[in-house]
């Protein structure tokens, strides 16, 4: 009967009558007797029907009586700040108990629409009662975010915290092939960046013979010798993806744990952790959109009293993945095993035979983060680099003379294109010029592919010169905190979706009283 009752209710609801649909609702709720679920889900219902009756203070009795029987029912406490706000009470320890409960309902169920409901409801507080003081973000990041990190995603994890205080970003380093985090740690707080904490990761596996760590199967396993990156490996694909996948995770559970944002986040690499780190900027990109096309596809059924939960209900996780600030790629290609998976093996050599700008690039993603891909490569001539696919060169080339892509440079360049990467940038770093004198010396052999002729090894930027791309890159990604207006009691900041609940909508900011 109760069904029933639901399902007559639910009906009523869908055709605007709303005050019919309290009253099939309110009989449910009195004859759910021992059922609290049903019972819960009434008085829900109910609110849902004052609110849209504009009746505010029977919302707020019905969410009440439905919190005695589930204080952390997401809805419930949803809609009752729904009433708070459009009501306009003006009551600080109602707004107050509303916040607390709200903000448990978030730790039991991590929603992005509880979050933002719950910054709306900051706002008003600040906007209808000024004498309570908002509770400010913390300034340092706290180094509990490694403890976020799942099994599988690194061995290590080494912390930095910015220099000047305010850990507004945080920068994540992946070594090369053989090293630690703490070599590479200083080389990330060496730059200084302001406003950014430092995260220096280990890999997850030995290097044999040599130590250090490795992302993913580099060498082979017979004879130590390096696998050929322009050859699939079945072992260093499932490698890298796996801990693509764990890294990804384990920010995406920092995120949900409010300890960072992702959209905060810059990822750096270099040679195999260049690699893992495009990879990881696609994954990232694909379970974003794959959020954003599920949160589009409930969106029409939101509001309803029987709409389907959303899905972070399956996924705790999934309201919180999205792009990073930014990603940065020293000397590592995507592997070829990645550009199969994403575009189809037909992708493989786009970029090798038609130059770095593919036949069928895409649309740039909004779930795609700007890219900085740092690559290795040769001297050539002008013409033969325009021919080539050139591009901007960092290094001592000599006058006369312009830099040329490696094919693999090329046909990761294409690829990130093809997937919707429209802020991408590609610098290629020319090897030292002894280097490149042996190699010119060197024959190759006849029967060599392109993919397969001898690349510069990747190397880090040296000097002004090389290292300009990369500050300017990263100072154009950079978020950047008020601290001087925070710390002024006439403001106020807001995050984006305070700023739209505040001003009827805009860009995050600071509002002055």
């Amino acid at each position: 009967m109760a069904a029933l009752g639901t399902a007559a209710g639910n009906e009523l609801f869908r055709q605007g009558r709303f005050a019919e649909a309290v009253e099939a609702y309110a009989a449910v709720a009195n004859a759910a007797g021992a059922d609290a679920t049903l019972a819960v889900n009434a008085y829900s219902n109910m609110a849902l029907c004052h609110l849209r009756l504009m009746d505010f203070a029977a919302a707020l009795k019905a969410c009440a009586d439905g919190k005695q029987l589930d204080p952390l029912h997401a809805k419930l406490n949803y809609r009752l700040a729904d009433a708070l706000i459009a009501g306009g009470c003006n009551d600080a320890d109602a707004i107050d108990r509303c916040c607390s409960d709200l903000a448990a309902a978030l730790e039991a169920h991590p929603e992005r629409s509880l979050h933002d409901q719950l910054a709306r409801l900051n706002v008003q507080r600040w906007l209808r009662c000024p004498q309570a003081q908002l509770p400010r973000r913390p300034r340092q990041l706290l180094p509990i975010v490694r403890e976020c990190m799942e099994p599988g995603s690194c061995s290590e994890a080494l912390f930095h915290p910015s220099a000047d205080g305010v850990d507004e970003n945080l920068l994540v380093l992946l070594h090369g092939l053989g090293d630690s985090a703490a070599g590479f740690l200083a080389f990330g707080a060496g730059m200084e960046l302001p406003q950014t904490a430092v995260l220096s990761l280990t890999g997850p596996h030995a290097v044999p013979l040599l130590g250090g760590g490795a992302w993913f199967a580099a060498l082979n396993e017979e004879t130590y010798e390096p696998l050929p990156a322009a050859a699939p490996h079945a072992r260093r694909a499932a490698e890298a993806a796996a801990v693509a996948d764990a890294l990804y995770t384990s920010l995406c559970k920092a995120a949900a744990a409010r300890r960072i944002r992702l959209a905060h986040v810059h990822v750096l690499g270099f040679g195999d952790g260049g690699t893992l780190a495009l990879q990881l900027a696609v994954r990232a990109m694909q379970r974003a959109s794959a959020a954003a096309a599920a949160a589009a596809g409930t969106a029409s059924r939101e509001g309803e009293p029987g709409a389907a939960a959303s899905p972070a209900a399956a996924d705790p996780l999934q309201a919180w993945v999205g792009p990073f600030a930014s990603v940065t790629s020293i000397g590592g290609p995507l592997l070829p095993e990645a550009i199969s998976a994403a575009l189809g093996p037909a992708a493989l050599g786009i970029g090798a035979a038609t130059g770095s700008r593919g036949p069928s690039d895409s649309a740039p993603s909004p779930a795609a983060a700007p890219v900085l891909f740092m690559s290795s490569g040769r001297r050539a001539a002008p013409a033969a680099s325009a021919a080539a696919g050139g591009g901007p060169s960092s290094g001592d080339a000599g006058a006369g003379s312009c830099a040329e892509a490696t094919p693999l440079s090329l046909q990761t360049v294409s690829a990130l294109r093809r997937l919707g990467f429209g802020r991408l940038e590609h610098t290629i770093l020319l090897p030292p010029r002894r280097l490149r004198d042996d190699m010119r010396r060197k024959p190759r052999a006849a029967d060599a592919s392109p993919a397969e002729e001898d690349a510069p090894p990747a190397r880090m930027p040296r000097g002004r010169e090389e290292m300009t791309p990369l500050i300017a890159f990263l100072a154009g990604a950079l978020r950047r905190r008020m601290v001087a207006l925070e710390d002024d009691a006439d403001f106020v900041e807001l995050a984006p979706g305070e700023a739209g609940a505040a001003a009827g909508g805009g860009a995050a900011g600071v509002a002055a009283v």
